[in-house]
């Protein structure tokens, strides 16, 4: 190599190293963008499955707020009927055995 080729073998090592450069900023850029893609695909599923399961929490609400009233219909007759039950024993005469 002649003292003349120096500095354009110096220039193609920089320009060597430069695209190594560049390429290696591609390849994260690209990364990112598939990163990016990757977790708004899952952001959007995780919004789905949120709205899902607010929807499944309203009915099973709603669900348990119909067997509370439900129970609290029940209670009442089932006490009604006791009461009715020992009214009637009361009135009725004590059989001795015998």
């Amino acid at each position: 190599m002649s003292d003349a080729s120096l500095p354009l073998v110096s220039a193609l090592q920089r320009l060597g190293s430069a695209v190594d450069l560049l390429d290696a900023a591609a390849a994260r850029r690209f990364s990112a963008e598939r990163n990016d893609a990757s977790r708004a695909t899952e952001l959007e599923l995780m919004r789905g499955d949120r709205a899902k399961l607010a929807e499944l929490l309203d009915q099973a609400l709603a669900r348990g707020r119909a067997l509370e009233t439900v129970h609290t219909d029940v209670t009442a007759r089932v006490d009604r009927a006791i009461g009715l039950v020992q009214a009637a024993l009361a009135q009725t005469p004590a059989q001795e055995d015998g």
